[in-house]
This record gives C-alpha cells, sequence and structure tokens, in this order.
C-alpha cells in the first residue's frame, strides 16, 4: 500500500473541529411547562449527550434556573449592594451572547412585565434601587452592563423572557435556535393521556381562567413575532412528540458542526481520534483571536520562506520521487539536508504566539492542502504533555495522510509499552515519508513520561537529530524553559523572539475584539492609559493582558461605581506581570463572587510586586476552592462534580453555592475557565495556572471551613476521597482511573495508590479498558513502576488476589488512609476527614467477592500483559499458563464466545513470547493450538470474523518461521501459500512486509538467493518506512540480506562485501542496545546474547576475508567478544564455545594476515535462525558460521544441552538504575581457569618497543585473595589497587586507577593481538553475598577498532 499504490498519495484531511460542548441555552417562561423540561431533562438530553460523546464532545445545556436568592441567603453572610436577584436578566443575556445555541419552549404564559398600557416612565436606579420591582431592577442591571437596548421603546415594557428570546434570534447574530410551542387544541385519538381527560381539562381550563386577556395577547404576539422571524419553530401535542422533535433536530444540528459518525477517523481508536478533533479546534479558537498587523506579517513571510522547499513544485516533486524509489540500505540523513528543520519562535507567556502559529498554520493549509499539516497544543488534555502520546498521535497522522486508514496492528509482543527508541524511531520514520509540516505549540509544558524523567524530555533526547529533510517543525516555547536553551544549540534552528504588540492601533483593535459589547468601551483617557504609548507600552503589548482586561471591563462594573471600576483597571495596568495580574483578577472574584468581605482583602495602590500583592490576597470561599480544584485536578472535573465536591468542603444546605450564582461566576471567568469538549473544566491559559502555583505556594497550613487543609497536598486529598466515594456515582470508571491514581501519587499515599490498583472492581474495568486505552496502559505501567521501587510487587499482589478468589484486606489502620498530618495535632482531624473505608469492610464481611471463570481469565489475561509491560517475562508466562487453564474450562459454559476468543488471545501472547525466548518447540505447539482456536472462532462468532482472521494470518506467518528454522520446507511452503491465499498481506503494510520475508526465505530454500534478495529488499523498505531503522524487526530483515551478499559476492573488496559488512555492523548495533534493555532475569536475555554472538561471529567471517592487519585485528577482537558471550550464557563447555575457541587459539599463532577458505555452503541459509527478541533463532546455524574456517560441519544442537531459558540458572545484577541489584551467582568459573591456563608467545622486539613488555592486567594486579562470602573459586578484587596499562615504563604502584578506568583505556589503546585474553573479573561488592554483576561485567568485551 504505497502512497502510489493505493494511498492517499499524501493528502491530508483534518478532522471536524471540536472547540467547545454544545451548550444551548434553555428558555421559558418561568412556572411554565415544568412536566416538560423533566422529560427532555432525564429522557432527551441524556440521548442527545450519548450523540455529542460519539463525536467528541458533549451536550450541557445552560439553565440559570430562577429563584430569588434572597429566600436562601442565611442572614450571617455579607451581601452584595446589587442582590442576585437583580442580575438575573444580565446573567442570561451574558449566557445568550457567548452561546451558539439556543432551546425555547412556550406555552400558554407570557411571564412578569411591565403593564404595556402603563404610562408612567421607568424610574431611574438611583439609591433607592432595592425598593423597584423585580422586573425594574434587572432592567436597569442589564443596561448598566452591556445591554442599554432593554430600555429602549416598548423593550422596557416585554417580559424578561421575551428580552431573552430577543437577544438570541430577533437581534440579527448568527446562532442555532429551535422554538417548540405546545399545541393545546384537542384530539379525540389522544384522549387515553391524562392531559385530556376530564380532569386534566379542567386543570387546563382553571389555568386558562387565571391568565388575562393582555397576557394571553402578549403570548401570541411573541410567538407570531417568533415565526415571522423564520426561526425553526416546533408544534407538539405529547411527550412523545416533543422529544421525537428534540432529538431530530439537534442530531442534524451535530452532524452539521461535527459531522457524521460516518466521518470520524477510527484509524487510530476512539482517544486518538478525539485528541485530533481537540487540536484542530484549538487551530479554529486562537484563529478568532488573532489580530493582522504588520509584525504578524513579517513572521508569516518568515514561515513561508522556511517551508518553500516543501511547497515548490520541483522540490515536491523530488521528494515524492525519492520517496517512492528503492531507499538505500543503510546510512542516516546528512545534517546538510536537514539544516533549517526547526523553526522556534519563542517569547513570554501571553505575548500572541500561539495565535500566531495557528493563524500560519490555517493559510498554509488553504494553500497546499496536500502537505500534511499537523498541529500539537500541550496542554489541551492531559495526554498531550507525555512525549510518548504526542510522538505516538504524530507518528498516526502521519501514517495516515500517506498510506491512508489503516487497522490497529501489532507483531510478536509490540502492543505493549515500547521502548522510547522504538517510538522515536516510528516517529522519524512516518516524518520521513513525505513533506509535512508540524506545529507543536507550548513546548515547554512537556513532563516526564514512562522511562523519561522530566529533565530528559527537557533535555530533548526523544527530538531526532538530524531531523529528515521534508518535515519542517514550527516550535513555540518561552525564552526562559529549558527547551529553549536546547534548542538554541541545534544547528538546525532558526529562532525568532516575539516580542509582541508594538502598535498602539493594533493593540487598540486587540482590546476592542474581546469587549463583544461594543457599548462597554472605555472612554478615552482610561483608554490609553491601558493601552500604553509607543516608547512605554508596557504590559499592554501582551494581547493576553488586553484580553484580561476587557473582560473584567464587562463583568466587574456591575457591583461597584464608575470611580471604583476605573480604579480597579489602573491597578491592573500597573501591574508588572501576568502573575500579578493574575492575582489581583483572582482577588477580585473572591471577594465578588465568593462570599468574602472586599475589607478583608483590601488592596494598596501602587504595590510593588507579584510577592507583595500574593501576600495581601485572603484565599477563601467558594470561588478559590473551585479555581484550586479545578488547577489541581489531572483531566478536569465537570460543573456538576465541582459543586458536590464545594458541598464536601464546607458549602453545604442553606450556603451552598445556587445555579445563579455558578453562572454569574462562570460568565466573569468564562474565557479563563471553560469547558473542554468533553465537558470537563479546566484553565484555558498556562500564565493562570502558574499564577495559581504560587499562590498555593503563599497559602499557610491551616485548618479553612470543613476541616480542610487549603494546601495543595489537602486539595489532592480531597479529590482522592471524593473520586473513592461519590466518584463512582457521578463519574465514570476511565475518568476514576485517571484521576484517583494520580491524586493518591501527588500526595505520596503509596499504601493507599498500590491498594487501588488490587482492588477488585478496578482490576475488572482495567480488563475491560486495557486494549483500548494506550495512555491508560502507559499510565499504568508508570504507576507500577513507581510502586515496585517502594516495595511493592505485582506478581505478589495479583497472585494473592487470584489465588484467594477474594477481596484481599485493603488497609491496615481500621480501613482508612494512612495520610501522614504534618503536625501531631492534626493527625486526628485528617482520620476523621479522609477516612475510606473498602467495599468488604463496609458490608461487614472478609470474604469479597468470588471470580467468575470468564472475568478470571480476563484479569489474568491483564496481569500478564501488565507483567509483560514491565519486562518481566517469567512471571508473565505463569500467569498466562494460569489463564489459559481458566478459560479453557470456562469456555465449555460460554454461549457468546468471549472466553474462547480471550483463549485465542492467551495462547497466541504464549506463541508469541515463547518465540522471544527461543523456545521453539513449545513456540509450534501453542501458535497449532491457537490457529485450532482460531478454526473453532470461525464457525461460531461470525461478528468477530475480521479480528479472528487477523490474528489467524499472524499465528500462520510465526508458525510458516518456526517450520523454516526447523528445515520442514514442506510443510512451511504449503502454509505460506495459504498466508498468500488468504489476503494476509492486504490487510497491513506490516503484514505486506512480514509476508515478502518469508518469500525470500522460501526463495533462500529452493537455492534462489537473487530471487530472495528481491524480496528481502521489499521487506527492508517497507519496514524501515513503518518502524525506522533501530527496531528488531529491521534488523532481522536485514541480517538476513547480509547473509545472502555476504555468500554471492564475487570478491572480498566488492560493493556487495561492504553492503553485507554494513548490514552486519548495524545488526551488532541493535542486538546490543537490545541487550542492554534486557533486565538480568529475563529469560531472553540468553536468547539475545546468543544472537548477538552468532551475528559477531558471521561479522568477523566477513572481516576476516579483507587483507590489511587493522581487519584481521578487528575480526579477532569481534570474535573474542562472540566467545564471551558464548561462556557467559553457554558455557565453556558447550560445542560452539569449544569450536570458537579453537579457532581463537589457531589464530593467535597465525601470522596478522589471514588466509581463509572461502567455501562456505548456501544450504545453511534456508535454516538460518532468525533475529532473536522477535524470531526463532536456532543453534544450528550458529555451527555454520564457524564452519568457515574449520571446514566442516556440526549436527544440530539438542535444545537439552541448553540451560533452560524460563528459569535460568544464571542471574545477573540488575543494570537499571531504578531498580535494585540481585545477588548473583557466577558459574563455569573452573572453566575459565582451564581457559586461562594456554602461555602467550614470546614477543618480538618490535612488538615489544610498541607495546611495551609482554603483560597484560593480570601482570600488574597482586595477588587475588579467596572472599569467604564468594563462591568457592573466587578471588576478590582490591579496586584501588589496579595499575595503568602503561604502568611498565614506570614505577610499580605509581598511578592508583578505578578498574572501570583501566577498562575503558583497554578498549581505547586495545590489546595485544599474540596476548591471551583474561577472563572477566568478578567485582566485589562488600555486602558479604556474593558478588554481585551485569552481564555486561561478566563479558571481556575485547578492544574496539583503532
Amino acid at each position: 500500500m504505497d502512497p502510489q499504490e493505493g494511498g492517499r498519495g499524501g493528502s491530508y484531511s483534518t478532522a471536524p473541529p471540536v472547540t467547545a460542548p454544545l451548550q444551548p441555552v434553555l428558555c421559558s417562561v418561568p412556572g411554565d411547562l415544568s412536566q416538560e423540561w423533566h422529560y427532555l431533562r432525564t429522557q432527551v438530553f441524556p440521548h442527545l449527550d450519548a450523540l455529542c460523546q460519539a463525536r467528541g464532545t458533549c451536550f450541557r445545556p445552560l439553565d440559570t434556573q430562577w429563584v430569588d436568592r434572597e429566600s436562601h441567603r442565611p442572614s450571617d453572610l455579607p451581601d452584595n449592594s446589587t442582590s442576585l436577584s437583580s442580575q438575573q436578566l444580565k446573567i442570561s443575556l451574558d449566557l445568550i451572547t457567548r452561546s451558539s445555541s439556543f432551546l425555547c419552549l412556550l406555552g400558554h404564559r407570557y411571564g412578569l412585565s411591565r403593564p404595556e398600557q402603563d404610562p408612567s416612565p421607568l424610574p431611574a436606579a438611583g439609591p433607592e434601587r432595592e425598593a423597584l420591582s423585580v422586573v425594574e431592577r434587572n432592567l436597569h442591571v442589564a443596561a448598566d452592563g452591556g445591554y442599554p437596548w432593554v430600555l429602549t421603546g416598548r423593550n422596557q415594557k416585554c417580559s424578561l423572557t421575551e428580552l431573552q428570546i430577543t437577544q438570541a434570534a430577533l437581534m440579527g447574530d448568527t446562532r442555532h435556535c429551535f422554538f417548540y410551542f405546545r399545541d393545546y387544541s384537542f384530539h379525540g385519538e389522544e384522549e387515553d393521556e391524562d392531559r385530556y381527560t376530564d380532569e386534566g381539562q379542567r386543570s387546563l381550563l382553571s389555568v386558562f381562567s387565571k391568565l388575562t386577556a393582555e397576557e394571553r395577547h402578549r403570548a401570541r404576539e411573541l410567538k407570531n413575532r417568533v415565526v415571522d422571524s423564520l426561526q425553526p419553530v416546533r408544534f407538539f401535542r405529547t411527550l412523545q412528540d416533543l422529544g421525537d422533535l428534540v432529538k431530530r433536530d439537534w442530531k442534524c444540528l451535530m452532524e452539521q458542526l461535527y459531522g457524521s459518525l460516518e466521518l470520524q477517523p477510527t484509524c487510530s481508536g476512539l482517544l486518538d481520534s478525539l485528541d485530533r478533533c481537540y487540536h484542530e479546534g484549538a487551530v479554529q479558537a486562537l484563529c478568532r483571536w488573532f489580530a493582522p498587523s504588520t509584525q504578524t506579517t513579517a513572521v508569516t513571510e518568515a514561515l513561508n520562506t522556511f517551508t518553500a522547499s516543501l511547497t515548490h513544485s520541483d522540490t515536491s516533486q523530488s521528494l515524492a520521487t525519492s520517496r517512492n524509489s528503492t531507499i538505500k540500505l543503510t546510512g542516516d540523513y546528512d545534517k546538510r539536508d536537514s539544516e533549517g528543520s526547526i523553526f522556534l519562535l519563542c517569547g513570554e507567556r501571553g505575548c500572541g504566539k500561539s495565535s500566531l502559529a495557528a493563524r500560519w498554520l490555517q493559510e498554509f493549509r488553504k494553500k497546499n492542502p496536500r502537505i500534511p499539516a499537523i498541529p500539537h497544543f500541550c496542554g489541551i488534555s492531559s495526554s498531550s504533555v507525555d512525549i510518548r502520546s504526542v510522538l505516538r498521535r504524530i507518528t498516526t497522522e502521519l501514517r495516515l495522510a500517506h498510506y491512508g486508514p489503516q487497522a490497529e496492528w501489532s507483531e510478536g509482543l509490540q502492543h505493549h509499552v515500547k521502548p522510547d527508541h522504538v517510538v522515536v524511531q516510528a516517529f522519524s520514520a512516518a516524518a520521513a515519508l513525505g513533506p509535512c509540516v508540524l506545529v507543536l505549540d507550548g513546548l515547554d509544558r512537556l513532563t516526564g513520561t514512562l522511562g523519561l524523567s522530566m529533565q530528559e524530555v527537557k533535555d530533548l533526547c526523544w527530538l531526532p537529530d538530524p531531523l529528515p529533510p521534508q518535515c519542517k517543525i514550527l516550535i513555540t516555547a518561552t525564552s526562559t524553559d529549558v527547551t529553549y536553551q536546547r534548542l538554541t544549540l541545534r544547528p538546525d534552528v532558526h529562532t525568532l523572539p516575539w516580542p509582541g504588540l508594538s502598535d498602539p492601533w493594533v493593540r487598540r483593535s486587540v482590546l476592542l475584539q474581546h469587549l463583544t459589547l461594543p457599548c462597554q468601551e472605555p472612554h478615552r483617557t482610561l483608554l490609553q492609559f491601558i493601552l500604553g504609548t509607543t516608547t512605554r507600552p508596557g504590559m499592554g503589548r501582551l494581547p493576553l493582558f488586553l484580553a484580561v482586561v476587557a473582560s473584567e471591563l464587562q463583568t466587574c462594573r456591575i457591583l461597584r461605581g464608575k470611580e471604583e471600576e476605573e480604579e480597579l483597571i489602573e491597578e491592573y495596568v500597573e501591574v508588572d506581570s501576568m502573575a500579578e495580574l493574575w492575582a489581583r483578577v483572582i482577588q477580585r472574584w473572591i471577594n465578588d463572587y465568593g462570599g468574602v468581605r472586599e475589607g478583608t482583602a483590601s488592596q494598596a495602590k501602587g504595590t510593588g510586586g507579584p510577592s507583595s500583592q500574593v501576600s495581601k490576597i485572603d484565599l477563601r470561599g467558594w470561588v478559590w476552592d473551585t479555581l484550586c480544584l479545578v488547577h489541581l485536578s489531572h483531566a478536569g472535573l465537570t460543573e456538576e462534580q465541582v459543586l458536590v465536591l464545594l458541598e464536601v468542603l464546607g458549602y453545604p444546605g442553606s450556603i451552598r453555592v445556587l445555579p445563579l450564582e455558578w453562572a454569574r461566576f462562570r460568565t466573569a471567568a468564562g474565557p479563563w475557565v471553560q469547558e473542554r469538549p468533553n465537558g470537563t473544566l479546566s484553565l484555558t491559559h498556562q500564565s493562570m495556572g502558574q499564577a495559581m502555583d504560587l499562590l498555593l505556594l503563599r497559602v499557610r497550613p491551616g485548618k479553612g471551613s470543613g476541616g480542610l487543609r487549603r494546601t495543595r497536598r489537602g486539595y489532592h486529598l480531597s479529590l482522592a476521597q471524593f473520586f473513592q466515594r461519590q466518584g463512582r456515582e457521578l463519574c465514570s470508571w476511565p475518568q476514576i482511573l485517571e484521576e484517583l491514581p494520580w491524586h493518591l501519587e501527588q500526595s505520596e499515599a503509596w499504601r493507599e495508590l498500590h491498594t487501588f490498583f488490587i482492588d477488585p472492581q478496578t482490576v475488572e474495568h482495567l480488563s475491560t479498558t486495557w486494549s483500548q486505552s494506550p495512555q491508560l496502559r502507559m499510565d499504568v505501567v508508570r504507576y507500577w513502576t513507581v510502586l515496585i521501587l517502594r516495595g511493592y510487587d505485582p506478581n505478589t499482589s495479583y497472585q494473592s488476589l487470584l489465588g484467594k478468589g477474594s477481596q484481599p484486606p485493603t488497609f491496615i489502620q481500621s480501613g482508612r488512609w494512612a495520610f501522614p498530618p504534618a503536625t501531631h495535632t492534626e493527625q486526628r482531624e485528617v482520620h476523621s476527614n479522609m477516612a475510606f473505608m473498602t467495599e468488604s469492610q463496609s458490608n461487614g464481611k472478609e470474604d469479597g467477592c468470588q471470580w467468575d471463570p470468564g472475568v478470571k481469565g480476563r484479569v489474568e489475561l491483564l496481569v500478564s500483559e501488565l507483567l509483560l509491560c514491565l519486562n518481566r517475562k517469567g512471571e508473565a508466562e505463569r500467569i498466562l499458563l494460569q489463564a489459559e487453564n481458566t478459560l479453557t474450562q470456562a469456555g465449555e459454559q460460554d454461549r457468546d464466545g468471549e472466553s474462547v476468543m480471550l483463549l485465542l488471545t492467551v495462547r497466541q501472547t504464549l506463541a508469541e513470547l515463547y518465540v522471544e525466548t527461543d523456545q521453539h518447540r513449545a513456540a509450534e505447539t501453542y501458535c497449532r493450538s491457537a490457529l485450532v482456536t482460531a478454526q473453532t472462532l470461525t464457525a461460531t462468532c461470525l461478528e468477530r470474523h475480521e479480528r479472528i482472521t487477523v490474528g489467524k494470518g499472524q499465528l500462520l506467518c510465526v508458525l510458516c518461521q518456526l517450520l523454516f528454522a526447523d528445515v520442514q520446507t514442506i510443510e512451511a511452503s504449503q502454509i505460506l501459500s495459504d498466508i498468500i491465499n488468504m489476503g494476509h498481506h492486504k490487510l497491513h503494510l506490516c503484514a505486506q512486509a512480514t509476508v515478502s520475508l518469508l518469500c525470500g526465505i522460501h526463495r533462500l530454500s529452493l537455492q534462489d538467493p537473487h530471487g530472495a534478495e528481491k524480496h528481502l529488499q521489499v521487506a527492508l523498505k517497507t519496514r524501515r518506512r513503518w518502524y525506522g531503522k533501530e527496531h528488531p524487526l529491521v534488523v532481522e530483515v536485514e541480517e538476513c540480506l547480509a547473509d545472502i551478499l555476504a555468500d554471492t559476492c564475487a570478491d572480498t573488496a566488492g560493493l556487495r562485501q561492504r553492503l553485507a559488512v554494513e548490514l552486519y555492523r548495524h545488526t551488532v548495533h541493535v542486538k546490543d542496545q537490545d541487550m542492554k534493555l534486557c533486565p538480568p532475569a529475563s529469560p531472553c536475555l540468553q536468547a539475545k546474547g546468543c544472537s548477538l554472538a552468532g551475528t559477531l561471529v558471521k561479522l568477523g567471517r566477513q572481516i576476516f576475508h579483507g587483507s590489511g592487519k587493522t581487519e584481521s585485528r578487528e575480526a579477532v577482537e569481534l570474535l573474542q567478544r562472540a566467545l564471551d558471550l558464548y561462556i557467559c550464557f553457554l558455557g565453556s563447555d558447550h560445542t560452539l564455545t569449544r569450536d570458537l575457541q579453537q579457532v581463537l587459539n589457531t589464530e593467535s599463532r597465525r601470522p596478522l594476515t589471514p588466509q581463509v577458505p572461502r567455501s562456505r555452503p548456501l544450504s545453511h541459509l534456508s535454516t538460518r535462525g532468525l533475529s532473536s527478541g522477535t524470531r526463532p533463532n536456532t543453534t544450528a546455524p550458529l555451527h555454520s558460521h564457524l564452519a568457515w574456517y574449520r571446514g566442516t560441519t556440526h549436527t544440530p544442537l539438542d535444545p537439552s544441552v541448553n540451560r533452560s531459558l524460563s528459569a535460568p540458572s544464571n542471574k545477573s545484577r540488575n543494570t537499571q538504575p531504578e531498580l535494585k541489584p540481585e545477588p548473583v551467582e557466577y558459574q563455569n568459573h573452573n572453566n575459565r581457569q582451564n581457559l586461562r591456563s594456554s602461555s602467550p608467545r614470546t614477543w618480538s622486539a618490535f612488538q615489544t618497543t610498541v607495546f611495551g613488555p609482554q603483560s597484560d592486567i593480570r601482570n600488574l594486579i597482586s595477588e587475588l585473595k579467596p572472599s569467604p562470602a564468594s563462591a568457592q573459586g573466587f578471588r576478590s578484587i582490591d579496586r584501588t589497587q589496579v595499575l595503568h596499562r602503561a604502568g611498565w615504563c614506570h614505577l610499580p604502584g605509581r598511578y592508583v586507577l578505578e578498574e572501570r578506568t583501566v577498562t575503558a583505556l583497554n578498549r581505547e589503546i586495545g590489546y595485544p593481538l599474540h596476548t591471551q585474553r583474561c577472563t572477566p573479573l568478578v567485582r566485589q561488592t562488600g555486602q558479604g553475598q556474593g558478588g554481585e554483576q551485569s552481564w555486561r561485567d561478566r563479558v571481556s568485551y575485547s578492544a574496539r577498532k583503532q
């Protein structure tokens, strides 16, 4: 599926932008149609919300619920100068102004209003405002708040409901409005409904009789105005009619705004598709607030010049041609081709970098629709700051752009968490597919991830250097972050500082653009003071500052006079930083909306800086608690969740936050506390989050309302308690799995975090969502990695849970969260407020729940995959075997085939695991049993036919490779024919590469190396484009291709021989890196080590064919390294070890120029072992690798000779710094002593002159003394007494160096050729447990190439 072979050929279609939830403002006459509203809220709105969630957003209607505030306010709370009931109209008009949709139900009522025939004018608003009626007070407040039209003409005598309808539908604004009128006409076929019974008719007539003729007339006139405006109007008679009409209308609107469900991208899963929509929505939202200027035009031209090499027709054509031509076998990008790959736009926060980048991206897409331009805004979701997720998402987008929709695919054990270099290589390969543009906004917001600390992420170790020449990246970052400093050190980065807005007219345009109501424009003096001058722009140069001030101008004047408003704005203008501005704004919100008197937080005008300002803020009240909860949540909280949390934190009952109060705060903080597309609230700008962090640092630990310590940790504990208790009713399980572990980790509650992950309900829900959410998978693995460092073992924990079949005791201290309080006096408070009872304790029994066999099998599969992600393959194998037995029993009673489907997954995973651990017989057995299970499912589960077919094709490919490796070519050829006939190679590019590899091996078994080479080149080309150059699957093909090149080259100095050597070198490099990542106790270590040794032997053979002394020296070093690996993993008595030792002993007595025969049979390549870690690697070909020297062959090795791979006897020290070392016992010491007993030849005078006296490191170390804590025969080493190699020309003992330094010098200088290598020295740890070393400490690597 090449781009020119059925793919999209580089076309890129953007996802439907999703900027915010669908939030229609609900409107009706207060007290009317209550039954209809209840039906909509309980039956219709949940259905619309489900439709929105399938499109990546949500349905959140806005209803202010007009209730008189005075009847609910206790006398001990301070009241504002203007009562809340007087602001109802103004709040409703603000919500309508900021919303894009409107839903109105009208019945027979009109609502409260001033009498239409009343000739008296509207009383003026003055000191006696409270003496006015509710309607008159609302009219005055709305007029002062930016809606003066409510006092003009007949509007001052309209009802409040009609004024809302006028603002929404009759002012000429573009808004989606739907009206539903109640039809009171009588129809005989509906006599069975209660409304049309005799009693219902009498009740309806009673209501109509109470209406005055004027009210009925005005209600009829209002409906006529709506119909005349040509807005959509629907008439309904029953609740069912109303529900059907609302569902139909709003479903059509969803398809218009967000696209149809059939058009939603599904190639990378639902969550990835939603993330794509979120980033596209951010582009649209930022472009709306962009203000063009001469400065922005200059930056746009610079960006166009930066991407000119992609947009030029000749260049694009050449790039496309090179992309589809035959690629090089080896090599990397030339750095000269990548000059100018990154454009860095830097500046302080709030200067408009993001808006400028989004606007340029939008223009670039219009001019170049066929070049993929992918945006990524860090911070738009919880996964957008994880660099693994960032690279995975961009890689998926680039593959989608070049290859079209591709199904989810994994080969071997790749569906588990991949190493960091594999993710980076896949990203680099995707970026090299063709011309592309990436926009990474806010790169300084990236945090640490699994396998990388935050410092490593900031150091940009994940960014390829150099980048592919056809990939251009636009990065925005602040100049004070470490990321900026690292980027400026790269030679391919163009840096452009962005200072902000310098033109006062552009600043004025930005300010007025954020003033949604033009009538609120400040007078000229205040406006000039806000904007500043050209020479002294002040904070007015930042668009974010102007936007914040404009937002405050629209809301602050309601509760204060004109003079107070101007003083407040002047205080805003005098700030020196955005942090200080946010501190003042938050204080204003707390005073005006949070129930805190202004006298408690008086602010001094013109304070010196943010520190002095922050210290004066009274941080209390429900507004401050709301901001802290939203800011400290991991992925945001919904409005309902925040209101429940506020009740828990000390605002219950009569002092609870009313809906109208909440709506008033939301209208004031609307631009800065917004809903994400999924409905969760979040802070929209990073500068506000940083200001919140500074304010939280200023909070003194102390008990506030509700007994909570208002500190960062206290809020985290409250959120953890909420998701543990009330979260089960108000939150979905995905949100609980995302939020609760995060808050426990931030609170350092490790025991509670461990308890949560071994809870049966948690484990069961994880088992159902594990394969659907890659981000959740990485998060759980990261949490368990941290828990392992704290002493918790996942295998023991889950074995206890599964073995007992019941819920384990979860808490030690009477079922409570043992949060360590700050002081002894607060301990009782913490335990009384943070008590979390387990379900077994709350039910009063310890038995817990018994596992259903099908559920238990699914949980065992989850645990095994978690252990595989943690690289604990031995433990995972045992759990998988348990899962097989469990699911086999459950499958006998399973009718829907779910257990059998899980059994297929378990057996396929076992087969892949045995392939990786080099246990070929077991792998073949499980491949055949899994194929039998797949055949059974094919006949019973037709709805899963596609998934079963993919798994069956993968199993056949693995079995075919196993049979080829076992020289069963006839059966393997038949299976390969079946694979091709079933069309497995057409399912995915990776499947096509695997089938090409099998075809190459098949051609090789038919003694057709040239035909095999063609197939292998296709497989190599495809896998490099998908995985990159450092992937084990890529070097698998490279090694096969190198074998063919080595056997078919005509001379030792030809191109094919050089290509073979280069491929072998690259294979050795990748295998070595893969081996370093392998844990010491892993059963894969031996297979990887033997595979690396075999490749070293083949590389040494090719280099031996050279005629120079340097090549001969390097070949001997490679063979010596292979010998060390064989001794380490196979022992000195193994046939391979003895044969290779004999070769080296013979070569040590030969002249430096080898005379090696060229005879080597080709038949061994048909049964050659494939690279370890992904495919079988038999031992038989390893003998043939040595046959080039001895001229003899050996029979295949009996598998029983090797030690068990699942439980190796040689344990190694853990090389990863975060894991504790394990005691090791080294074997085969006596055999190594025997190999060491041979004496080297006497050196010539020339060699002595070059290398010094005939000695090596052993001659310079004092006699090794036995250690009582070591194994028998061990000798302890005093690391401080190791001398320099060149000590022969100085006094003995003059230089005292560490053993590591000596080893490094030996590698740099090189050993004398004719000196017998000493065996690796065992390092004494001094812990009384024997020698502890890693496999690299036990392997004595020879000197590198000089």
